[in-house]
């Protein structure tokens, strides 16, 4: 279905006939189009070759159009002229309501030579073709994508698709419980020492528990800065919002916080001393009693054995419970943050996007 869409398609971005697809006239770049029943050619969103035969005629008919000449490229771009394809796609997108760059980044599996290609061509194209090509790239969220928009945004000289590009720039949104970051260790050892840590913590358990007290927080990010929304509730009651947002260049650092990654590794080292030195005692003991003792011996070599491989265990259960993590959020001139525990390949990929994404906020070459 997509190949015969997008022989049609294609062939009229070719041929610069731009009516060819709102009216009864098919064109195709093949001298036989693929065979396709009726009944094959229905979607939810209508049928294709209804939309073929009569032209398209609404908004939901040039969406289809799009997505499917999307799939074929998608699937069938390694054996495509991609010169070909990225120019006529660009003609596509400005000269008519079709544009398949709407849905062509989810329709890659790997993106990053195409757009690499993209970018090579963007500059060279004209004006209106470089807006709407970067319009249909407005829901991008491919890393070569976001890349490729970075790459356009530092040298472009026109202030209109800039503008464009600073506000399709999406990273996904991602999702936890908000916290506080974590204290510098002079603060949180006069407030154990105070008595204030174990106060605090009290409070904090009661409404965790007794009153289900939460904060749960989503962060989103684009070219104009941070958006942390806030929700606070009781006892499942929403009480408030709020949202506030943070400059690019008010960011400082975004890191992340694997939970337990010492527990393993700490609990381990303390149960190699004490059964080393034990075992060690043990062991000197059963050398030096008159004979010499195998018992004695023996059980402190055990001992250290078995604190050894503890030690390892322990070290294993360490590394295999980090997949949970908390994302740090660091703010220059205000207050800092943590969100989690979250997936740490989630959080990963969130950072490995924000990386490219605020670059944004350099300066732009001319």
């Amino acid at each position: 279905m997509c190949t015969r869409v997008s022989e049609v398609v294609l062939a009229a971005a070719a041929a610069r006939r731009a009516e060819s697809l709102s009216g009864p006239e098919v064109l195709a770049r093949s001298s036989q189009l693929p065979a396709l029943a009726h009944d094959e050619a229905s979607t939810r969103w209508g049928n294709v070759l209804q939309i073929l035969d009569q032209g398209a005629r609404s908004h939901s008919d040039w969406l289809l159009l799009g997505a499917a000449v999307a799939i074929y490229v998608g699937a069938t771009w390694q054996r495509l002229d991609r010169s070909r394809v990225i120019v006529d796609g660009a003609w596509l997108a400005a000269e008519t309501p079709c544009n398949p760059w709407l849905f062509l980044d989810a329709c890659l599996d790997d993106a990053a030579e195409f757009w690499l290609e993209v970018g090579e061509r963007f500059l060279a194209l004209p004006h209106p073709q470089q807006l709407a090509l970067a319009a249909g790239l407005s829901s991008a969220r491919s890393n070569a994508a976001l890349e490729l928009k970075r790459r356009v945004l530092t040298h472009t000289e026109s202030p209109t698709l800039a503008q464009l590009l600073e506000s399709s720039t999406p990273v996904s949104r991602i999702s936890a419980e908000l916290g506080r970051a974590p204290q510098k260790a002079w603060l949180l050892v006069l407030q154990a020492l105070s008595g204030w840590l174990l106060v605090s913590s009290l409070v904090r358990a009661v409404g965790r528990h007794l009153l289900l007290r939460r904060r749960k927080g989503t962060l989103e990010i684009d070219a104009r800065g941070l958006c942390l929304r806030e929700e606070h509730s009781v006892l499942g009651q929403t009480l408030g919002q709020r949202e506030r947002w943070i400059p690019l260049d008010q960011l400082g650092v975004l890191s992340r916080e694997t939970r337990f990654a010492g527990l393993g590794l700490y609990t381990g080292l303390f149960t190699l001393v004490v059964g080393s030195y034990l075992g060690v005692r043990l062991f000197v003991d059963g050398v030096r009693v008159p004979g010499g003792s195998p018992s004695l011996v023996g059980f402190g070599l055990g001992l250290v054995a078995v604190a050894i491989a503890i030690d390892a265990l322990l070290n294993g259960f360490g590394r295999a419970t980090s997949g949970k993590t908390r994302l740090l959020v660091q703010h220059k001139q205000g207050q800092s943050f943590a969100l989690g525990p979250l997936p740490s390949r989630e959080v990963d990929a969130w950072l490995e996007q924000v990386g490219v994404l605020r670059a944004f906020g350099g300066p732009r070459s001319s």
